[in-house]
């Protein structure tokens, strides 16, 4: 007689974020030099609405630049810094 054998099998998944068009400069604000991504990206990266991302932009709230194209890049430590100012205040 054969005996049969449970076996288990785990399945993992890891996601892998690409950000293209991601750029390396200095910082006015912030006085170093920072990751620069796109708003479509500070989107994604934070789970705010490109509404309120371009609302805290004309604030002043997160750290900017714009190309000569028009295309406006976000500082990722300024977005950091929002986004633990939130958990503090929910908390």
């Amino acid at each position: 007689m054969f005996g049969r054998q449970k076996q288990k099998i785990r399945w993992e998944k890891t996601e892998k974020l690409v950000l293209p068009n991601v750029f390396l400069r200095f910082c006015d604000q912030c006085q170093t030099e920072q990751i620069f991504v796109s708003a479509e990206q500070a989107t994604y990266l934070s789970k705010l609405t490109s509404r309120q991302i371009f609302c805290l932009v004309e604030e002043g709230t997160i750290h900017f630049f714009e190309t000569e194209e028009g295309f406006l890049f976000i500082c990722e430590k300024s977005l950091k810094k929002l986004s633990q100012q939130d958990l503090i205040l929910e908390n």
